[in-house]
């Protein structure tokens, strides 16, 4: 468990919070830089709680979430506050496992996720009020042959007027994975683009 006040950075090695080990983490009021190499919260769990805002960068390499949580109690757990959280994840984050990043508190927020997000795995992300944007490597929400896990992407863009964007930088849904993208509103500017 590690609490923090001002501005703070921290910087891990891999397999942080790995094989069945858990992380707290509560920000203060100023800006956090977080950074994680591989495999965090493998089989294991991580709770990032930076409501309390400020600018927050935070960067994981590549499989975290693998193979941990549930639905109700997913493997990484991210809550924002009203200032800019910069997130960005690696390739194969949640394979089999669960992660929700929860930005309802607002602000105009960055995500960016590697390759084959949520493969046989799930991925929430539930975002509030400010012009969000989220970009995705291919295979997101790929389900990877018929007889394994499902595999699910959940977006809430939330109800407000900002324009959010949404970018798929490949294919995203195969194998009969999932892609639900809540609160979408071409009138407020909000556009969904896969090259």
């Amino acid at each position: 468990r590690v609490l923090f006040r001002s501005d703070n950075t921290l910087t891990v090695l891999a397999a942080a919070a790995s094989e069945t080990g858990s992380l707290v983490y509560l920000d203060g009021a100023g800006d956090d830089t977080l950074t994680f190499g591989d495999d965090l919260a493998q089989s294991g769990m991580a709770n990032f709680d930076m409501s309390k805002g400020g600018t927050n960068t935070f960067q994981a390499g590549a499989s975290a979430g693998w193979s941990s949580g549930t639905t109700n109690s997913p493997a990484i757990l991210y809550t924002g506050g009203t200032g800019v959280d910069d997130i960005s994840f690696g390739d194969r984050l949640a394979f089999r496992g669960y992660v929700t990043i929860d930005l309802t508190a607002g602000g105009n927020n960055v995500l960016s996720f590697g390759q084959a997000a949520a493969q046989r795995g799930e991925l929430v992300v539930n975002l509030g009020s400010g012009a969000d944007s989220l970009t995705f490597g291919a295979d997101a929400a790929a389900r990877t042959s018929p007889f394994h896990d499902f595999a699910r992407v959940e977006i809430d863009l939330g109800n407000d007027s900002s324009a959010d964007t949404i970018v798929f930088l490949g294919a995203v849904g195969t194998g009969g994975g999932s892609l639900v993208i809540q609160n979408f509103d071409h009138l407020d500017g909000d556009t969904i683009d896969r090259s």
